[in-house]
């Protein structure tokens, strides 16, 4: 909370009425402090922040745009709004941090092909991602969510994949009992 008045008290200050508008924030400069916002956990003003930027910056390359999007994704994914997550996360498209909050989004709203393709896409352009608003969100997360989703699509092989990499040595097969999968799935949520 703090961060976020300090941050406030910036931008009036920094957007005030001086002489000529050079003052102005950069997209770059509004991005990152809404990710700044975002780090502080006021995830409404976060998304507020990040969709001025988008309306100021709206002619911006692709590739920028792309990190606005996700953040306003994962502002809403932290909100629980799954489906409006999706739908900023799909505006992001190859960015990593939309391609991971799009896997996790996807996973909660029941669409798990989707969270899959996200995932793989994910883990095949960076096989060792960390989220750098939030570090605690790492590439075993991604793989623990790839996991539950192959389990929920009865894709056996594709669980236990995850799992050779997440908990090696599990002693799992693909044709072990779907509880005894499930329960390594369980006892490995909260510790990758």
């Amino acid at each position: 909370m703090k961060k976020s008045i300090l941050l406030s008290v910036f931008l009036l200050v920094s957007c005030g009425t001086g002489s000529g508008g050079s003052d102005k924030l950069t997209f770059g400069e509004t991005v990152g402090s809404a990710w700044l916002i975002y780090q502080d956990g006021d995830y409404t003003a976060a998304y507020l922040a990040f969709g001025e930027a988008l309306t100021n910056f709206g002619s911006m390359p692709f590739d920028s745009l792309a990190r606005a999007h996700a953040g306003r994704g994962w502002c809403l994914a932290r909100q629980n709004s799954y489906s409006d997550a999706i739908a900023e996360f799909s505006q992001g498209g190859a960015n990593p941090d939309a391609l991971a909050g799009q896997c996790f989004a996807q996973l909660a709203n029941n669409s798990y092909q989707n969270s899959v393709t996200a995932g793989s896409s994910l883990l095949a352009a960076n096989a060792s991602y960390v989220f750098a608003y939030d570090p605690t969100v790492t590439s075993a997360d991604v793989r623990l969510a790839l996991a539950q989703a192959y389990f929920y699509l009865n894709n056996y092989p594709g669980v236990i994949t995850q799992l050779d990499i997440l908990s090696p040595g599990h002693g799992l097969t693909s044709a072990s009992a779907p509880a005894d999968i499930l329960d390594k799935i369980m006892q490995l949520q909260g510790t990758v």
